[in-house]
């Protein structure tokens, strides 16, 4: 990966990230994100998720599982994950807001014997990854200048990929 690709990579995660955010209605502050493999993220919500009211909920996303809906032990350990979001790793941001919608309104699958998608993407995928994200600060996919419909449309998503974006609970929810 050159510095110039990384770069781009880095301020493209962090707008795809804020899109999301302001999809759904929280301040850019409320998300982080960074590039070190695993390129990673996390949006929180002040929203309850239904059967988990004292439990702060977020989502998280990361290059190798995609997003996922995840709410706080309250313990400080790791979060629990209610629902993964499938398909593309890199989904449009109205899909992520979507989902997040989704599981907000009580509506994910639950079943106990589902699995994470633990590693569904291979590593070898990362230097695509990075250049889609770095489509993310061309001026034509930035989503503060596209109408609401046109955010539903990938940047340079993968001919071959799912439009449909099922979901799949954790083990734990």
């Amino acid at each position: 990966m050159d510095i110039y690709q990384g770069e781009h990579a880095e301020l493209g995660l962090r707008r795809y990230v804020e899109a999301i955010a302001r999809g759904l209605g929280v301040e850019a502050a409320a998300s982080v994100c960074e590039m070190s493999p695993p390129a990673n993220a996390y949006i929180a919500l002040t929203d309850r998720v239904p059967g988990f009211p004292a439990r702060d909920f977020a989502l998280t996303w990361d290059e190798i599982h995609g997003w996922a809906a995840t709410v706080e032990t309250g313990s400080g350990e790791d979060l629990i994950a209610l629902a993964y979001l499938l398909g593309d790793v890199l989904p449009a941001p109205a899909d992520v807001v979507e989902f997040a919608r989704d599981i907000l309104g009580g509506r994910y699958p639950r079943h106990p014997a589902a699995t994470s998608p633990y590693l569904r993407r291979p590593r070898a995928a990362r230097a695509r990854l990075l250049h889609r994200l770095a489509l993310y600060t061309e001026p034509t996919v930035r989503s503060e200048n596209l109408p609401a419909a046109a955010m539903t449309s990938r940047p340079d998503a993968p001919a071959s990929g799912r439009e449909d974006t099922p979901r799949i609970p954790s083990p734990l929810a």
